[in-house]
């Protein structure tokens, strides 16, 4: 979630490359549409993730790209989108009471 992936973008492009993805069962990856830490646009985010979602769409044969509207760069951002999420990914049922 809400993955900084501009911090190193070069390194992470030559490890995305280079590296056998195949046994990856599921990913997923989402990014807010105002997200915003300071050191970079919210638009320049945006695009960084989306880049990398092109990476690995050829890499991982079960991924999930998820842009947020109007998703902000916050733990409560996080948790709330953390259940379905896990959905995805393991196929559980959230017990609504376990929150």
């Amino acid at each position: 979630m809400s993955s900084a992936f501009w911090f190193n973008e070069e390194k992470l492009k030559q490890c995305i490359e280079s590296s056998d993805l195949h046994l990856i069962d599921s990913m997923y990856v989402d990014i807010g549409t105002n997200e915003d830490t300071g050191r970079m646009s919210s638009e320049d985010y945006l695009q960084c993730n989306k880049w990398v979602n092109s990476l690995l769409t050829n890499k991982v044969s079960n991924l999930k790209f998820s842009v947020i509207e109007n998703g902000v760069h916050t733990g409560k951002a996080w948790r709330i989108r953390f259940p379905a999420i896990l959905d995805y990914l393991y196929n559980y049922e959230i017990n609504e009471k376990s929150r």
